[in-house]
């Protein structure tokens, strides 16, 4: 069977129909890019974020408790209450890693971590790449910047 020709006023309509597909197809992705980057410009830029994880202490015995009137008159008043999370393992070191990073970066236990030896991407390497500054509170530690561990502490 012999192949059949098609006029060349057919194909110059089809190439024309392929080059007006392609443009609306890449007007179509700067209209999406567009919308996207006047979306995220639309977004607040909060001065600080301040997460606070009450390890170890029920819901009432933080909130609204007299012992904890920063928390409570500041902090609360002024963000989110998420009454709804929880650890997703126990002990609680895994969840750090998972709260700070997205994965427990392979940690199951308590047991003490050499610093620098994960190095996934995390919270503070996204705010440093992104020109932001970054700091953590941790309640008894034995001193400033301190680098020792003892398990479970």
């Amino acid at each position: 069977m012999a192949a059949v020709k098609a006029p060349s006023r057919n194909r110059r309509s089809l190439s024309a129909l392929a080059g007006a597909l392609a443009l609306t197809a890449a007007s179509i992705g700067v209209w999406a890019a567009t919308a996207t980057t006047a979306q995220a410009a639309a977004l607040p830029t909060p001065d600080h974020v301040v997460v606070v994880v009450m390890e170890n202490h029920a819901y009432t015995q933080v909130i609204g408790s007299s012992s904890a009137p920063y928390l409570n008159n500041t902090l609360k008043a002024g963000g989110a209450n998420l009454t709804q999370s929880y650890g997703l393992t126990h002990p609680s070191e895994p969840n750090y890693y998972m709260l700070f990073s997205g994965s427990n970066q392979g940690r199951t236990d308590d047991s003490c971590v050499s610093v620098g030896s994960i190095s996934a991407p995390n919270l503070a390497s996204e705010l440093i790449a992104a020109g932001k500054t970054w700091a953590s509170w941790n309640e008894s530690l034995p001193s400033q910047g301190s680098t020792t561990c003892s398990s479970g502490n």
